[in-house]
């Protein structure tokens, strides 16, 4: 089944919404570490190394308070409103609060989470 956009849901650990969010990102990467090949001097072998997770997302602003989260530790869950067990949870450190208010607009922000740790 094809998710769309508007059924990805970022709480708080506790279940409550982060904000008024717009749109968001989940980055998931993973390192790789050069090996010495056994059977090929030309080519680089590669093994999986370390792997590191974030969260970006768009929200509108509801409050300037929403800002007193950077610094802080949250666990975030992010889960599909479809389905229940189609979820991610970890634990990620809010890293950035952009507020933007242009004359004439809605005020937006975003926030950006780095993980730490497990993304399960």
């Amino acid at each position: 089944m094809i998710l769309h956009g508007r059924k990805i849901l970022i709480k708080k650990g506790d279940g409550t919404a982060i904000a008024a969010c717009k749109s968001c990102d989940i980055d998931i990467s993973c390192d790789t570490i050069e090996t010495a090949s056994r059977t090929s001097s030309e080519f680089r072998e590669f093994i999986k190394g370390r792997s590191t997770w974030s969260v970006t997302m768009s929200y509108l602003v509801t409050s300037l308070k929403q800002a007193s989260l950077l610094g802080q530790t949250l666990t975030l869950l992010i889960s599909n409103s479809d389905d229940p067990t189609d979820k991610l949870t970890g634990k990620a450190i809010c890293t950035k609060c952009k507020i933007t208010a242009t004359t004439g607009s809605l005020v937006q922000g975003s926030f950006a989470f780095q993980g730490s740790g497990e993304l399960i």
